[in-house]
């Protein structure tokens, strides 16, 4: 598979839905949204990321289209007018004052700004910039004083902080995820999360802690993802959904799509490939799923981000602390 081709043409494909769901009405207190056809209102959202990442693609059909610049850039003001004081936005259906949902948009948003920062040239593509960077700077804020609610969200909010670091030079930004690492990764022996949620938030785990690994340099995270990847292999039903009947969300019980894990798989396929050549399995079994899942598409972080290289995995003190096994954890050392 030509994993930039299938990205490529599926972000090409995504964007006139993209365009479609702007608010265009000045009188409606969503303009410059995107509207969610399920709730009927916009959230602020980082649909800024895909635009972008056609925009300045040379292969994407929408390459320097200036449409997808200015519904960018009404996206980031969009998302820059909802803030509150304290930095945060709100996911508006249930979250009130969330900066997970800052760090949620920080993942796609933080690359955007690396991107922006190596291409925007005109006088418009900088003001695309200047917001971008004005969020993650308001998110750091956010950050320092707001919460969060769930397992997973502690690895949501720590890559967002490794992604602030590396693009503003934060130094409160390293100081954060060190706090939320020290506490060790909630990862069994077995591959299972706290939440032990295959459908969502097994997804959720593994993409910030990739994140979190490839900034701050710590190759020893990826133990944890691929122990989850590997578990979920023996989750996958003969339709190719995902069995959700150990979840503790609200995937319990319900049809699970497998092919929200493409991007980590693909990841962890591509770190390893040095060890296939020599002979060495990969993680699994299986091979890697053959599809790529929207998220992934929407920032084309394929494409955009340079692919590091890689130091031997760490050994991590073993401590007990998971609370359905007691496996160790992993206790990342600064």
């Amino acid at each position: 598979m030509d994993v930039f081709t299938t990205v490529l043409r599926l972000t090409d494909d995504a964007v006139p839905h993209i365009l479609a769901l702007r608010q265009t009405n000045p009188a409606k207190r969503d303009y410059h949204g995107q509207m969610s056809p399920e709730k009927g209102y916009a959230e602020p959202n980082h649909s800024a990321g895909a635009l972008l990442s056609a925009y300045f693609c040379k292969e994407s059909r929408w390459y320097g289209d200036t449409a997808l610049l200015n519904a960018a850039i009404d996206a980031l003001e969009f998302l820059s007018a909802h803030c509150h004081e304290d930095g945060s936005i709100d996911l508006v259906e249930t979250n009130f004052h969330d900066c997970t949902s800052n760090s949620f948009a920080v993942q796609i948003l933080g690359y955007t700004y690396r991107l922006l920062e190596r291409e925007a040239k005109t006088e418009a593509e900088l003001r695309a910039k200047a917001l971008a960077r004005a969020f993650l700077e308001t998110t750091v804020r956010a950050v320092s004083t707001g919460g969060f609610h769930t397992p997973n969200h502690r690895w949501v909010i720590t890559s967002a902080m490794a992604l602030c670091y590396r693009n503003l030079g934060n130094d409160k930004c390293l100081d954060i995820a060190k706090t939320y690492l020290s506490e060790g990764i909630d990862c069994n022996e077995e591959g299972d999360y706290t939440e032990r949620s295959v459908g969502i938030y097994d997804v959720t785990n593994n993409e910030s802690l990739t994140i979190i690994a490839q900034e701050l340099d710590m190759p020893e995270l990826y133990q944890a993802v691929e122990r989850n990847l590997e578990k979920n292999w023996y989750y996958i039903e003969p339709d190719m959904t995902g069995l959700t009947l150990a979840s503790r969300r609200q995937d319990y019980g319900k049809e699970a799509s497998m092919v929200r894990h493409f991007y980590t798989c693909y990841q962890t396929a591509y770190r390893q490939l040095p060890l296939c050549l020599h002979g060495k399995p990969p993680f699994g079994t299986n091979g890697t799923p053959a599809h790529c899942h929207w998220h992934a598409a929407g920032n084309l972080r394929f494409a955009i981000t340079p692919k590091p290289a890689y130091a031997p995995y760490a050994n991590p003190a073993a401590t007990p602390g998971c609370r359905r096994t007691h496996a160790p954890l992993l206790r990342p050392a600064f």
